[in-house]
């Protein structure tokens, strides 16, 4: 029995009908052999990896009274056949009835009684091609280890290859409500016996971070500046999804030729594709949008995590007050240096220690009462989207004779909070999954598409800036 760390479960907490908190992992690839891997031999293959992901076989445990977060226990009941299912694609079969069917996967939460998890196979794509899209709770992994899942999964199923496991999987019988209370009441009294260092930690970092925003040396995307956007509204259930395929090599050029780092280019396409979208609906704000933008916590096994989150991040301007692409390429990359600075004075892990003290059923309240008011459409607005960038799978072996070629992340929504974009870099390639809410983006297309031209413009101005520069050789 594993308890969830207060950050896991805050992803519990958050999730209503019309907020699922599940992110995508689209891999796009065709068969490796002469014919097109079977539905049951690709179910098959997917059970035989779960001894290297065990999250995938934990459920959720609440504890009565919401005395502490819940527990994830080895599901005695679990089932492969609810979890792995298959659907086809109208036709022609091509990259939008694709978009159109992970937009439906995307649309519902998962169940709550089972493992947070399911995978689809795709069938029906042009060319002979195959889609699996992998559903998981952001409960149970963050980015980190959902790379590190997918590269269970994707591993060339040698064994050994990603070390043995600990030992014939072990189903556990669902605690009883007596030991569900006992654990809960133990583990807030550890919890609260850190308290006053964490208390004091937390304000000695407060307090330099005071300093600097006082002295003007440190200029942040605060709550209370956040603008209106059509992006921010209470939302609907049904959800559109958009994917747009770069070369990871076009990112590095911006940044050889702009400056800053993959992800300053990341965020200045983003931001110059929201600005024309808003444009030309005439809903540009005055104020620069601001966007959160997930980074890396600290941790000491990271690089193999498989469960849970330890993610933290930060708000930051991306800039979209600013017409010239040159300027408003500078003034994002300044913006997400001032974001990494704060981060770095209040600690990366600070929100993820702070979250062990959520308690969890005032906050369920909190939530479901943002919902039924509507808060998000009347000015209670901390961010305008979420945009992120994470590096995946470093190889795309065959699964069940069949090779990825394309990989796709999304992520979840916010209430009041309409839109995702997410980078995730696989092999030469640099892929962007959009996440909507089809009542706040009802034509996300054209936003993939001012993706595309922005990404375009960017890459054209760095080889500008690079045949520009003096020869120093």
């Amino acid at each position: 029995m594993l308890r969830l760390s207060g950050q896991d479960a805050y992803f519990l907490y958050q999730e209503t009908q019309t907020t699922p908190m599940h992110t995508l992992k689209i891999l796009v690839g065709r068969p490796t052999g002469a014919r097109a891997p079977g539905f049951a031999e690709t179910r098959q293959a997917i059970a035989a990896s779960l001894d290297a992901i065990p999250g995938f076989r934990r459920r959720i445990v609440w504890v009565p009274l919401g005395l502490h977060h819940p527990v994830a226990i080895e599901d005695p009941e679990f089932d492969i056949n609810l979890h792995v299912h298959r659907l086809a694609v109208p036709a022609p079969g091509g990259s939008s009835e694709l978009d159109e069917v992970i937009a439906q996967v995307s649309s519902f939460p998962l169940d709550r009684s089972r493992p947070l998890w399911e995978l689809w196979v795709v069938e029906g794509l042009q060319d002979g091609r195959l889609a699996y899209v992998v559903k998981v709770h952001h409960a149970i992994a963050d980015g980190r280890a959902a790379v590190n899942q997918l590269e269970r999964i994707l591993g060339s199923g040698k064994p050994g290859e990603h070390g043995a496991a600990a030992g014939p999987w072990q189903p556990e019988p669902i605690p009883s409500v007596s030991r569900l209370i006992v654990d809960a009441l133990r583990d807030q009294v550890r919890d609260i016996g850190r308290l006053p260092g964490l208390l004091g930690k937390t304000l000695g970092s407060l307090h330099k971070i005071y300093l600097r925003i006082r002295a003007k040396s440190l200029d942040i995307a605060l709550p209370g500046n956040v603008p209106p956007t059509p992006f921010n509204r209470s939302l609907c259930g049904q959800r559109d999804f958009a994917s747009v395929r770069f070369a990871l090599a076009d990112f590095r050029a911006i940044r050889d030729g702009l400056g800053g780092t993959v992800n300053d280019a990341v965020l200045a396409v983003a931001a110059g594709a929201l600005r024309d979208y808003l444009v030309a609906r005439n809903r540009l704000p005055d104020r620069p949008l601001v966007a959160s933008v997930p980074a890396a916590g600290v941790e000491d096994d990271g690089a193999r995590r498989l469960f849970g989150n330890m993610a933290s991040g930060v708000t930051v301007y991306l800039r979209t007050d600013i017409a010239d692409p040159c300027r408003r390429y500078a003034a994002t990359q300044e913006a997400m240096a001032a974001g990494k600075e704060l981060l770095d004075l209040l600690g990366r892990n600070t929100f993820h220690s702070w979250a062990c003290y959520i308690p969890p059923l005032l906050y369920t309240v909190i939530q479901r009462l943002k919902v039924h008011l509507r808060l998000a459409e009347r000015g209670a607005r901390a961010m305008n989207l979420i945009v992120s960038n994470v590096p995946g799978p470093r190889y795309g072996s065959p699964l069940a004779d069949f090779e990825v070629e394309e990989l796709y992340s999304g992520g979840p929504l916010m209430e009041g909070v309409g839109l995702n974009i997410t980078a995730w870099s696989f092999r030469d390639q640099l892929n962007f999954g959009l996440v909507a809410c089809r009542r706040a983006v009802p034509d996300l297309p054209d936003l993939a598409g001012l993706l595309r031209q922005q990404h375009a413009i960017l890459l054209d101005l760095a080889r500008q800036a690079r045949h520009a520069a003096p020869d120093t050789a």
